[in-house]
């Protein structure tokens, strides 16, 4: 009871700093006007098959990551229904979650006067943690989670007074865990090999220990078992199957491309988010992040194992990124963000080791307290900058399709006045468009499918789209655009329509016989048309 009301401040502390931080992000959420993206979009639709009884082990077409986040929306869709307040409860929820495991890694690893400065530091974090972690697609932010619970469990079981005490049950939470990971999604990897690394080191169990772990490994990662017995191990396939013969070539780009522009975005933001940061304002926030990575790899005041355990994770995601195809994605030709949140991991460390920098300084003499102090508000005050100086609307877009409208409510008002229920679109609009309207309205990509040759997520709306005998397309084009692509295509082909712009950045037009889509193809195509 004693050491409980010794502990009581740092507790309410955490509190106090995971609050914080779900403030912060429901302004950001609040100013994008609950905007969500495509891919977002994609999420939410198999969030409502799962509440209608589908049980999928795999998003749609990929194979290679996990359904989680479909499972997770299921409650808040009971609780608030099918809706973007829905998708950002579980956004926030999870926010929640991450700063809450920061702070007990602190606690574990720095003490616990470190723990209320780690969640600080996670509560208020970059602008770019803040909005890539509130999206709810690739796992992105549940594999944080879920791997600073494995790193935690990773060090109290290092621990012989620890592991005497709570033996089973974090040997249960361990493979549980584990095996979660590995099912959805290889980003885990950034955290499974180092703790396999350090287990195997520092790990004196028995062969007990060692098959419970295994049987909750295979609990957790149950769901990618029974789908790969049944379809030929093809995760396994997918993901190996990606080439690497240029690797050699590409390799100096990848690096210089995660040294010059990659670190910077983690602690700032995008380019085009319009960030009023400058460029020496993000640099400073890497040196000072890296300032704690230092402390890390130099203090005495960090045990050795799990010193080794935080470098081994640092230099586990620095090299699966740079030699794995994660990196390949920095140099696409169009200059978008394609690979910050295959290194969103790193902010598990980041807080992390500045949080322990900051408490050691603060426990010692009064000159040591004020840099401690100067450090801190630093930090704090580069993240709250860039904050509340991104345009929300533009952060919350996908990366692959920056053309969203505000919203899409003027389309869905104009198709249902119109009796349209199948709608020809870019995949950019087409998930949320579903999805906002919860499947009232069913919409298909045919350029994406096929010409670009993408991904289909929903073929059964997809063939719907294509069975329909009154379709309307839906096109992004730009204010004050004239004449439009889909009109001289139709006007070319002697098609009859209707068109309406039912926004400046959105047209609909509505043939008035029955029109083949590869017939008008010449009108579809990518967001970036002239």
């Amino acid at each position: 009871m004693q050491k409980f009301k010794h502990d009581l401040p740092y507790h309410l502390a955490i509190v106090c700093a995971t609050i914080l931080g779900v403030a912060q992000r429901l302004w950001l959420i609040a100013q994008s006007g609950w905007r969500i993206d495509y891919d977002e979009g994609m999420i939410g639709l198999l969030g409502m098959q799962v509440l209608a009884g589908a049980r999928p082990a795999f998003v749609p077409a990929q194979a290679t990551l996990g359904a989680i986040e479909a499972y997770l929306l299921v409650p808040f869709f009971e609780l608030f229904g099918v809706s973007v307040v829905s998708f950002r409860m579980l956004s926030l929820a999870l926010a929640a979650a991450y700063i809450v495991t920061i702070g007990w890694l602190g606690w574990v690893i720095f003490g616990r006067k470190a723990a209320p400065i780690a969640a600080l530091l996670a509560a208020i974090a970059p602008p770019y943690m803040l909005v890539t972690g509130l999206k709810t697609w690739g796992v992105t932010i549940e594999t944080i989670i879920l791997g600073n619970m494995l790193l935690i469990t990773t060090v109290l079981l290092t621990r012989r007074t620890s592991r005497a005490k709570f033996y089973v049950p974090l040997i249960i939470l361990l493979g549980l865990t584990a095996g979660i990971m590995f099912w959805i999604g290889w980003l885990g990897f950034y955290y499974l090999l180092p703790v396999g690394v350090l287990l195997l080191w520092k790990g004196r169990y028995t062969w007990r220990a060692w098959g419970l772990g295994f049987l909750t490994f295979l609990i957790g990662s149950f769901p990618f078992w029974q789908y790969n017995f049944a379809h030929n191990f093809e995760s396994v396939r997918l993901y190996f199957g990606e080439s690497s013969d240029d690797l050699g070539a590409v390799l100096p780009a990848i690096f210089s491309d995660f040294w010059r522009a990659l670190l910077p975005r983690l602690v700032s933001s995008t380019a085009q988010w319009t960030s009023d940061v400058p460029n020496w304002g993000a640099w400073l926030a890497v040196g000072l992040y890296g300032g704690g990575i230092v402390y890390v790899i130099v203090s005495r005041r960090i045990r050795r194992t799990d010193r080794v355990l935080l470098l081994l994770f640092l230099g586990t995601t620095i090299a699966v990124y740079l030699l794995s195809g994660f990196g390949r994605n920095a140099l696409n030709p169009y200059g978008i963000d394609a690979t910050g949140r295959y290194v969103l991991m790193l902010h598990t460390l980041l807080p992390l080791g500045l949080a322990g920098l900051i408490a050691d300084f603060y426990s010692r003499r009064t000159p040591y307290k004020l840099t401690a102090a100067i450090l801190c508000a630093a930090v704090l005050a580069l993240n709250l900058w860039g904050s509340f100086t991104i345009d929300p609307l533009r952060a919350f877009d996908s990366p692959y399709y920056m053309r969203l409208p505000d919203s899409l409510d003027p389309l869905i008002d104009y198709l249902d006045a119109n009796d349209i229920q199948h709608v020809w679109t870019e995949v950019g609009l087409g998930h949320i468009l579903m999805f906002e309207t919860q499947g009232r309205i069913l919409a298909g990509d045919f350029y994406d499918k096929e010409i670009a040759h993408g991904l289909v997520r929903f073929p059964a709306a997809y063939a719907a789209v294509a069975d329909a005998e009154r379709v309307a397309y839906v096109g992004v084009i730009r204010p004050n655009q004239d004449p439009l692509p889909m009109q001289n295509v139709l006007e070319a082909l002697a098609i009859p329509y209707t068109l309406e712009r039912v926004t400046p950045d959105l047209a609909v037009y509505i043939p008035l016989e029955p029109t083949n889509p590869a017939t008008v193809s010449g009108g579809l195509g990518p967001q970036f048309f002239d």
